[in-house]
């Protein structure tokens, strides 16, 4: 929920600016650092914007809703939102979302679903209009677990800067014997000085 309500901030100042071209169609993109999906769909007067994790079997999903003006990007007030969930071979299911204490933020949670996929559409109510809008199927499935724990990626920094440091210290400790080595050839090798008596006659 923390990282939700992280998220809303940052959707806040990217509606907040104007003049900006939009994309009728609906569209899906992914942050792969925070595992948010945002997913973006025009209703005609409004702008609707989902972010939520990926949609895993069995598990109950938090969504937070953003409701913008599709010409202004300014949130929506006094906006009732209903989720319809669509799912192979089984009824439709109705969400209504939740109003946050923030305009145009709205919260709901999906019921834990059966992997396939399911058709998410969005009927907003809101000024005296109701419009509706789909975003399309979206998968429900297993997410791989690709990246490392952050225990992992400090037992692996550690082993990697250890390395490191006894590979230098090795090529430190080489340098040095050759230049001994070296300087001993050297001294070894000069000619010696021999004194000799002077004898006067």
């Amino acid at each position: 929920m923390i990282l939700f309500m992280s998220v809303s901030v940052s959707a806040l100042q990217v509606f907040a600016h104007g003049g900006e071209d939009h994309d009728d169609s609906p569209k899906q993109t992914v942050s792969t650092d925070a595992k948010i999906i945002t997913q973006v769909v025009h209703t005609g007067a409004f702008e609707v914007t989902l972010k939520h994790t990926p949609f895993e079997p069995d598990t109950k999903t938090s969504v937070q809703v953003f409701v913008t003006n599709y010409k202004t990007n300014a949130p929506v007030e006094n906006v009732k939102l209903n989720l319809s969930v669509e799912r192979e071979g089984s009824q439709t299911v109705e969400i209504a979302a939740k109003q946050t204490d923030s305009a145009g933020i709205l919260s709901l949670e999906l019921p834990p679903l059966a992997q396939g996929t399911i058709k998410l559409d969005v009927q907003v109510n809101a000024g005296g209009k109701i419009e509706k809008a789909s975003f399309g199927t979206i998968a429900v499935a297993h997410q791989e677990n690709n990246q490392a724990s952050p225990t992992q990626n400090g037992w692996a920094k550690t082993v990697f800067f250890g390395v490191a440091a006894i590979f230098i210290l090795s090529v430190i400790a080489a340098a040095s014997w050759f230049a001994v080595r070296r300087y001993r050839a050297i001294q070894n090798d000069q000619p010696t000085e021999i004194e000799s008596d002077v004898i006067s006659v």
